[in-house]
């Protein structure tokens, strides 16, 4: 019905507009898949309900896809709605609804229920909530539920000493890795570079050695051409003596003609 629909529904209607909800379901019980898909529409009967089976069977009445999913699912409606999904401030109520029998709860699990509260038969609360108590301060000690983090902000760089619970202290291993691992990446960033700066000075140092066997060859060349050079500034030297003695030796001549006559 329409007021039902309001109830239930029309809180979960898409927020941008439209008119439908649609949602589908894969499941598995006994080893069998099913498949379930429902639509919900405003008004009286304007929904849908489709259930598969493996073996291709297919059902669409409201009334038998309701039943059949309450024979497949371990849970009904009511023990969903009072037992699975209640407080843990509403639990003492709960032998009060297994008691009523307006309330559809399969036997199977209303057995194990009262099993298990019937259970507790002798052993002291006070106990139980203590041995609670200790694993919470055991596993959260120092931990802030609601930041997700170390309370006091006392991360890896200004870390608890004492009452590390576990979750803090598997915190601190994962900070202490992360921290190593930023590190280890820093140190290859730098080593990078570095190999790029000795790549670079080789490359300059190649460059250099083929620009110095470029000019081996005029190397030789510009030093036979000093040689020659040498040597020419030598013959030009002693080809300025000869002809130095070439000038004084009539003169010469001529004093020993004379110094040869007789007196």
């Amino acid at each position: 019905t329409k007021v039902r629909f309001d109830k239930l529904m029309k809180g979960y209607m898409p927020v941008k507009g439209g008119d439908t909800i649609r949602v589908s379901l894969e499941f598995q019980t006994e080893g069998k898949d099913y498949f379930l898909k429902k639509t919900w529409k405003p008004g009286n009967r304007k929904g849908s309900s489709i259930l598969k089976f493996s073996d291709q069977r297919e059902f669409t009445t409201d009334g038998e896809v309701s039943r059949l999913i309450d024979e497949l699912l371990p849970a009904h409606q009511g023990t969903v709605n009072n037992i699975l999904l209640t407080w843990q401030s509403a639990l003492d109520k709960t032998m009060d609804i297994l008691h009523d029998e307006d309330v559809n709860i399969r036997p199977d699990l209303g057995d194990i229920l009262r099993s298990s509260i019937m259970e507790t038969d002798g052993v002291s609360i006070e106990k139980l909530r203590l041995i609670l108590d200790r694993e919470y301060e055991d596993y959260f000690q120092h931990w802030d539920m609601e930041k997700e983090a170390p309370e006091n902000r006392r991360g890896i760089n200004y870390p608890y000493k004492k009452g590390v619970g576990k979750i803090l202290k598997a915190y601190y291993e994962k900070e202490g890795i992360k921290k190593n691992y930023e590190e280890a990446d820093k140190i290859e960033i730098e080593i990078d570079e570095i190999n790029k700066k000795i790549q670079d000075k080789e490359s300059k140092q190649n460059k250099i050695k083929d620009e110095l066997n470029q000019y081996k060859g005029k190397k030789s060349q510009i030093q036979e051409r000093q040689q020659i050079d040498n040597d020419l500034r030598e013959i030009d030297h002693e080809t300025e003596e000869i002809k130095k003695l070439s000038k004084e030796w009539p003169i010469k001549e001529n004093w020993l003609s004379k110094k040869a006559e007789p007196g």
